[in-house]
């Protein structure tokens, strides 16, 4: 198991979010969290990447425990994320972007600038283009690259598909097939239910802090009960 978090507990101010929370992600797996607004998807994976900190349970990650570790050095145990908000730097051309954020040291990097440029030829076209000049698909695609260059071993996603066009959404989708393939481990939280279930092998439903469901993403389609209360689908 490469993530396990086990029964945490997160607070915004005096709003109890996240309550005695567990998950599991297995190596290798792509794992959905869904649920409605509000329901603690986003909080789960800042409270993960320390963003946010737990006040009850434990994170372990590839059985480290890193729920009291500030933000970069989870990061720096192999966990990349992709935020809901991009965070996408305005005066940063794209290469920059993807030279900065590319991993350190030596060895044999399975995502060089060629192949994230050949992954994203739309970004290969405005590698001279600062952040502020992308548009918001281009933004999106260069917050998903940038998270590639860390060689991570885990990728969490928030949202990756919002607001965005069918046809961004499908490039981003097929990006997200590639990387199941070649065996990227990931935590997708995604309000498009048919797009987070074309991509996971399990999923957890989400509502109102709480773990509603478990299982596998086949089986959730089975659960017509869950997805309409809980996802109003």
């Amino acid at each position: 198991m490469l993530l396990q978090v086990v029964g945490i507990d997160t607070y915004y101010g005096s709003s109890h979010t996240l309550q005695g929370l567990s998950i599991e992600v297995p190596h290798g797996s792509v794992v959905a969290l869904v649920g409605r607004n509000g329901a603690g998807k986003s909080t789960t994976l800042k409270s993960i990447m320390g963003v946010v900190p737990v006040t009850r349970g434990t994170i372990r990650f590839a059985g480290e425990e890193i729920h009291r570790l500030p933000l970069h050095q989870v990061a720096r145990r192999g966990i990349a994320y992709v935020p809901e908000e991009r965070g996408i730097f305005a005066s940063l051309t794209v290469d920059e972007h993807l030279t900065l954020s590319g991993r350190r040291g030596g060895g044999e990097r399975r995502f060089p600038p060629r192949r994230l440029y050949a992954t994203f030829p739309e970004l290969a076209e405005r590698r001279r283009h600062r952040g502020n000049e992308l548009s918001g698909g281009e933004q999106q695609m260069l917050a998903i690259a940038r998270a590639m260059a860390q060689e991570p071993r885990l990728l969490m996603l928030d949202e990756p598909t919002e607001g965005l066009a069918p046809a961004i959404v499908e490039r981003i989708g097929a990006v997200l097939r590639m990387l199941r393939r070649d065996g990227m481990t990931m935590l997708l939280v995604e309000q498009n239910y048919p797009f987070a279930m074309s991509l996971a092998e399990r999923a957890y439903v989400l509502g109102k802090g709480r773990i509603r469901w478990g299982g596998t993403a086949s089986a959730l389609a089975d659960r017509p009960a869950v997805t309409h209360t809980w996802l109003g689908v």
